[in-house]
């Protein structure tokens, strides 16, 4: 079975995580911003890079 991710929820999981963080660490806007401007593959990387599990965000159907 192929999956897809759900790169929309990913996203703004992201920038959550990264907006929540703002209040302890600065540099977490350049990671909004990253964020914000990342590709699909990009997002995965950011994800995994800060621990997400990527399985959460897999849905049926095509992947990358």
């Amino acid at each position: 079975m192929e999956f897809e991710y759900d790169f929309e929820r990913l996203r703004i999981d992201l920038l959550r995580f990264f907006g929540e963080s703002m209040m302890f660490n600065q540099m977490a806007m350049l990671n909004i911003v990253d964020v914000e401007n990342a590709d699909n593959e990009k997002l995965l990387h950011i994800a995994q890079s800060n621990g997400f599990d990527l399985d959460e965000y897999k849905s049926k159907g095509k992947s990358l």
